[in-house]
């Protein structure tokens, strides 16, 4: 969310990619299927001329950004050449250079600040490619409409690191009209999201959350005073919490490293950096290992990663460097987002102390114990009872 003036919005960063730098006739052309600025076809002779009249436009407007129908011919398309691109600070290298560093160095100041300057949609550069942003709850309501994909103006604005190390199987690299970002969406629906995977794999993170709260509260009781790092200890945790769950086992310190080395190296600024060259070391070693986990996992019933195994073996589409890759960018996406969850929501939490925020959890904790005996232990499986601490959750996620 941003906040723009006396609103909080959401905001989508929807990135018309520009590959190879020729973004003069692709980002018109994606400007013309947003409906930039918001007038009939045959009326383009009078676009704004000004970056302030075409902003001022698409605010009276009500036309839907996705305003281009199925119909429109090729001739009418031509005539996108003439159409002003959205208000923009600058189309020049130091922009391009000068953007990317300050929204990768700050993101949310970036956002507010440009949109507070230009308005909710503004043309800017992300990783060094020009890219449209879109904010605001009417106007991503307007452009969210399916449109947007069937037109093809939305690719991800990622590094080429990224891209890279992400893999021709990530999901984040694919048109969601592409066959292989179905197949994806697919595997992570049945593997991820299916009430038979959720009943799996549910008994084995409850196991492991509560030996982990086991160990934190002895060492709070042994020494109160002493300074507990939450991050790297969340991050270690959520890591071998699913590499169980996907691989079957958990993973050694170096492997830990391993993919700390590969989260980083995602925004690597230079496939030429060693930052790079150790993400790229890191998948290359991962993936040979999960490879091997995989086909361990179809030869015992016991294994915890026998699931993942049954649910990906004879799927159309996969094969082992695909299975095997797949395994690595679900432990890492994984990880790195409940690690951030719950850092994130400890943060929220103690950002507000007036409010008294950590209280009403353990209020509800206590009250949750004293009208159920099941709870006396705090089992955390009973997570749904708990419905202020879930609003927290939310709502960190929200921001």
């Amino acid at each position: 969310p941003y906040d723009y003036g006396t609103e909080l919005l959401p905001t989508i960063p929807l990135s018309l990619c520009i590959p190879r730098m020729k973004y003069y006739a692709c980002t018109l052309a994606g400007v013309f299927l947003l409906g930039w600025p918001l007038q009939p076809v045959e009326s383009f002779s009078n676009a704004p001329s000004s970056k302030h009249q075409c902003y001022e436009s698409s605010k009276r407007s009500r036309i839907p950004i996705i305003s281009v129908s199925a119909t429109t011919s090729s001739s009418e398309e031509k005539n996108v050449a003439i159409l002003p691109l959205p208000p923009t600070k600058g189309q020049n290298l130091y922009r391009c250079i000068r953007d990317t560093f300050s929204y990768i160095s700050n993101p949310n100041r970036f956002i507010r600040l440009r949109s507070e300057e230009l308005g909710p949609i503004f043309l800017t550069y992300q990783f060094f490619k020009p890219c449209v942003i879109i904010g605001g709850q009417e106007t991503v309501k307007e452009f969210v409409t399916g449109n947007e994909l069937q037109r093809g103006v939305v690719y991800p604005t990622m590094p080429e690191a990224f891209v890279e190390l992400h893999t021709e199987w990530g999901t984040i690299n694919l048109d969601s009209n592409d066959e292989k970002f179905k197949q994806a969406r697919g595997l992570f629906a049945d593997v991820l999201q299916s009430k038979k995977a959720m009943g799996v794999f549910s008994e084995l993170i409850y196991a492991e959350v509560e030996a982990y709260m086991e160990d934190l509260v002895d060492r709070v009781k042994k020494d109160p005073e002493q300074a507990i790092f939450l991050m790297p200890e969340l991050t270690s945790f959520f890591l071998q919490v699913f590499s169980k769950v996907i691989s079957g086992k958990g993973l050694t310190t170096d492997q830990e490293q391993m993919f700390r080395d590969y989260n980083t190296a995602l925004l690597s600024l230079s496939k030429g950096s060693n930052q790079y060259k150790k993400g790229y070391t890191a998948l290359t070693e991962l993936t040979a290992e999960m490879l091997q986990r995989y086909k361990e996992a179809g030869e015992s019933e016991e294994n915890t990663g026998r699931w993942y195994h049954e649910q990906v073996a004879g799927r159309r589409g996969f094969e082992d460097d695909r299975i095997s890759t797949t395994m690595v960018l679900f432990i890492w996406a994984a990880y790195v987002e409940c690690a951030n969850l719950a850092v994130n929501t400890l943060a929220q939490i103690a950002q507000y102390p007036e409010r008294n925020l950590l209280t009403s959890v353990r209020r509800e904790i206590t009250v949750a114990e004293s009208i159920d005996e099941i709870l006396s232990t705090i089992q955390f499986k009973y997570w749904d009872q708990f419905d202020y601490t879930l609003g927290l959750l939310r709502e960190t996620l929200r921001l």
